[in-house]
């Protein structure tokens, strides 16, 4: 376990902005920073975080929470995980406390899965640059292809041994079991032995955004067996799966978001070849058919993206497959078409960044544009091939979300083509109904097969229901203006409670207790702090490590809304709530209040009905009638200040 010192040691440390902008691109909006959120898929960014608050909170999809509440649903690993993680990119040495037997088995599979993958990562590296094997075989054919020794550790590429068992070997001497081995995918387990998945094969480490070893890419050397594939990737394990993740991105996503622009290839080498030469915002998809996922892991740090695929059809057959993809997720594509006989790889090598960089500029093309040119000399005059060509540019062009942008698109391909605008809308009016009729019929089946998602984490209540609206108002305002003064008062010798003195007097004063035990660990950490310091303190309330209240007060302290210049003009509410304090929370204590009498008057109207069905004493009924009487009158006397409507 991490002791108490070093825990707040690393949340003193981490800055929300410097963590969170390794995953995801950063811009400033006012006093706070906005990004893609990284949780759900979205065209317009609605992620915010506020570095003073050290909170994030998307308004989109709900999420929030401090550096760690990121980190942990971002890698989806535990408390204590995210806080390695994070002390690690601090170069915070963690002081731990023994774990005892439970603790140790409470370690869930997908930690154990990163660990053993990390064993793994340093084993094929020492394999590659301290065995005469490796040095003779991988290492050389690292050299050959011209990667540079300070690439080559960069990347952690390795080398895995012709033998079937040494890793295998050396794993379980470590103190791995075979069943992780399995799990990982890096052995597998026979009748009599357990074997190594890899041998005789150069190892491509494959990170997630996080730089955490998630699976491997391993390419056989040499003449291997025919039955034997070039490339052998990791199966989909608990945190693989290969069309979500992008080779490079771990090292490549600071060059992105500061460029503004990516590059997409198609292979590992491409990768290793462009980032040695200088071109660092560069990924790749590892051969595979460009997912949704993937688009928005790129889509976290530009929308503005290059292909650079082989220059043969099978090639640009995938760059056009993945431009379509592209442009459905907003983005801007250009392609760029290399030298006849070129892949990156190749044309990379032996050539400086700025003669790369001249190259990329000068062929760079929008994609639309260059699709148009490429299947007009397909097609030349015959009108089966130009029916298919004009068919399949209007299918790329309907996958822009912008109508402006389709629009000149639209024009574009009219003039160029010859074909009359009208036709091309037309076409463009059936394939969007084509796709709309597609998709809602996968929403169908979506929502017919999966379980609902996004589940409370806690039970919400105990006991009673009361007011869950009211209560989360309440700490709302306690939080946000909790410091503040209830009112301005004329007279300097009066004393002016805080609003959160004033809510605590209100709610004590009638017994009225939070029954959201969130909330109500929340408000009592406020009171223990007024009583102790006369103030609210945030830090320690985003900070706590307590379930649900970080996240709880990132959602509470982002707002999202903020009062235009219309309504200014017009005179529509132009006082800001911090200053209208003293009309608001005596409304919100008498919106709860309202609530819980509203409750109470229904529970005793039915005991009522009761009493007379069961033939209660006199006295018992006549008990029940003054209660009932009572909170009538004290729901009409709030309802003469509300104005709301007393249940009859």
């Amino acid at each position: 376990m991490i002791d108490h010192a070093t825990v707040e040691r690393i949340i003193e440390t981490a800055k929300i902005e410097e963590v969170l902008s390794d995953y995801i691109s950063l811009k400033k909006s006012g006093s706070n920073l906005k990004g893609v959120c990284p949780f759900h898929q979205e065209k317009t960014p609605s992620f915010m975080v506020s570095p003073v608050k050290g909170i994030y909170k998307c308004f989109g999809c709900g999420k929030g929470g401090n550096v760690v509440n990121f980190v942990m649903d971002h890698e989806n690993i535990s408390y204590p995980e995210a806080l390695r993680l994070i002390a690690k990119r601090y170069n915070i040495e963690i002081a731990e406390t023994e774990e005892s037997e439970e603790e140790v088995l409470k370690r869930n599979t997908r930690e154990s899965l990163f660990l053993m993958n990390e064993f793994a990562g340093k084993f094929f590296s020492e394999a590659l640059h301290k065995s005469g094997e490796g040095s003779s075989a991988g290492l050389k054919y690292f050299r050959d292809r011209g990667f540079r020794d300070d690439i080559i550790q960069l990347f952690q590429l390795g080398y895995s041994f012709l033998s079937g068992d040494k890793l295998t070997k050396a794993a379980i001497q470590a103190g791995y079991k075979n069943e992780i081995l399995a799990q990982a995918g890096l052995a597998k387990i026979y009748d009599d032995r357990t074997a190594d998945m890899f041998h005789g094969r150069v190892i491509f480490p494959i990170h997630n955004v996080g730089g955490r070893i998630v699976g491997f890419t391993a390419r056989v050397l040499g003449k291997a067996d025919s039955n034997a594939p070039k490339y052998l990737n990791t199966p989909e394990t608990d945190i693989f799966t290969k069309g979500k993740v992008l080779y490079g991105l771990h090292l490549a996503k600071r060059a992105i978001a500061q460029k503004n622009a990516a590059i997409l290839v198609e292979g590992n080498t491409d990768v290793v070849s462009l980032y040695q030469s200088g071109i660092e915002n560069v990924v790749a998809g590892s051969g595979t058919a460009l997912t949704l996922e993937q688009a928005s892991l790129i889509k976290r740090f530009t929308k503005n993206i290059s292909l650079i695929y082989d220059n043969d059809s099978a090639g640009l057959n995938a760059a056009m497959k993945n431009a379509d993809t592209l442009l459905s997720e907003g983005f801007n594509v250009t392609i760029i078409i290399l030298p006849e006989g070129e892949d990156p790889d190749s044309f990379a090598r032996g050539k400086h960044q700025q003669e790369i960089e001249a190259f990329f500029a000068k062929e760079q093309k929008d994609f639309i544009l260059f699709k148009i040119n490429y299947l007009k000399e397909w097609a030349g005059k015959d009108p089966v091939k130009t029916a298919t060509m004009i068919s399949q540019i209007v299918q790329s062009v309907a996958k822009i979300p912008d109508s402006i942008q389709r629009a000149v698109y639209l024009k574009s391909c009219s003039e160029q083509l010859r074909v009359d605008e009208t036709l091309l809308y037309t076409e463009l009016q059936k394939v969007q109904v084509e796709n709309r009729i597609f998709t809602e019929k996968q929403v169908e089946i979506k929502q017919r097969t999966q379980p609902q998602q996004n589940l409370p984490r806690i039970p919400a209540f105990v006991e009673e229901i009361y007011s869950e609206q009211s209560e989360r108002e309440i700490i709302r305002l306690m939080l946000n203006y909790g410091n503040n003064a209830l009112f301005i008062s004329s007279d300097e010798q009066e004393e002016v409670p805080k609003t959160a003195e004033f809510i605590i007097k209100e709610l004590k004063n009638d017994d009225l207790e939070l029954k959201n035990l969130v909330y109500r660990k929340v408000f009592e950490i406020i009171i223990e702090q007024l009583e102790k310091h006369g103030y609210i303190d945030i830090k320690p309330l985003v900070n706590s490590g307590e379930e649900g209240v970080s996240e709880l007060i990132a959602s509470l302290l982002s707002t999202q809304y903020h009062l235009s210049k219309i309504h200014r003009k017009k005179g529509v509410l132009t006082q800001t709530e911090d200053k209208n304090l003293n009309h608001v929370v005596p409304l919100t204590i008498l919106a709860f209040k309202f609530k819980v009498l509203e409750e109470a008057l229904k529970q005793k109207r039915e005991s009522l009905k009761q009493a007379f069905q069961y033939n209660l004493s006199d006295e018992e009924t006549n008990q029940i009638v003054v209660e009932i009487r009572d909170l009538s009158e004290v729901l009409r006397q709030i309802s003469k200040i509300t104005k709301w409507v007393v249940p009859r």
